[in-house]
């Protein structure tokens, strides 16, 4: 039992959409809309999307299930 109390002491008890962003792409897949590009960083730190498909980037999601799903887990 104390084990399970300082694990549960760990649990961040407060997340930036940030931190939800991402778990939320990998659960739910099928919510989010990706492009396929390549993606590199100017010196200033900027990063630029160029034609090709090395990486795999979230352009769109769907907010309202996204919204539903902090709501479920944040509230």
């Amino acid at each position: 039992n104390r084990l399970v109390q300082i694990l549960i002491n760990y649990i961040p008890k407060c997340f930036s959409i940030a931190d939800v962003y991402v778990p939320y792409c990998f659960l739910h897949p099928e919510k989010i809309f990706a492009e396929k590009a390549n993606v590199q960083f100017t010196r200033q730190g900027i990063a630029e999307r160029r034609k090709g498909d090395k990486h795999t980037i979230v352009v769109d999601l769907d907010f309202k299930h996204f919204e539903k799903f902090i709501e479920k887990y944040l509230y």
